[in-house]
């Protein structure tokens, strides 16, 4: 008998990826009050929509793209944190992409456009960074061999964004890379589609699970309400 299909699986995020998913929904007073924090990183240049949540130090250049797109344009990136107040040692537990400021009213998996089963549901972290990029931006991202000192230059900028960053890859078109340091560090992340009334797509948030794994031990009271 065959095995579980491991893409069709657990396409909705769990009770507490819910949760946090839904703090996006929050203004920053709001968050503040909740002992939680967020940052705009940059505003994403995104030329062709097709969107790509990778690590971008390790293999990017061949991070397949969501199945999911965009219209091309420009979204605003922001970083989510455990605390209100956040320092060059904060964790960062969400990054979201924002596409539009229409409600949310379904969240499911971001699926990634790959034939392979095992790269469709999360991508791999092993240099602590995940992020937000364009399909274009793909070839600027190709570190591999650092055997250039642009290549060398790029790594080390990627990995000096703490917590997060905006990192210009083209000064001719604006053409950008939102970073982020992936909540605990390396592991498989899953991006999640916030879907609107209408069906179409409003944000992408990759949840680096910090708030799960400290809610799983957590008492019922000390775990957010619906947002």
């Amino acid at each position: 008998m065959a095995g579980p299909d491991p893409v069709a699986e657990d396409l909705e995020p769990d009770t507490l990826t819910l949760r946090a998913l839904q703090l996006t929904a929050l203004y920053p007073s709001a968050l503040a009050r909740r002992g939680f924090g967020r940052e705009e990183v940059c505003d994403l240049v995104c030329p062709t929509g097709r969107i790509i949540g990778c690590d971008p130090a390790v293999g990017a250049q061949s991070a397949p793209a969501f199945e999911v797109t965009v219209p091309p344009g420009r979204y605003p990136a922001f970083a989510y944190f455990d605390e209100p107040e956040p320092t060059i040692e904060t964790r960062v537990a969400l990054a979201e992409l924002r596409i539009s400021p229409r409600r949310v009213v379904r969240w499911s998996l971001a699926r990634r456009d790959t034939p392979h089963a095992y790269q469709r549901n999360d991508y791999d972290v092993d240099s602590a960074k995940g992020c937000f990029c364009d399909a274009a931006a793909l070839p600027h991202l190709d570190l591999s061999g650092l055997d250039t000192e642009a290549k060398e230059a790029l790594h080390e900028d990627l990995m000096w964004s703490i917590p997060h960053g905006d990192q210009l890859l083209d000064p001719a078109t604006g053409l950008n890379v939102a970073v982020f340091d992936s909540g605990a560090g390396d592991g498989s992340y899953r991006t999640y589609v916030g879907h609107d009334d209408a069906g179409r797509v409003a944000r992408l948030v990759t949840s680096f699970r910090l708030f799960e794994a400290a809610w799983a031990k957590a008492s019922p009271s000390q775990v957010p309400a619906e947002a």
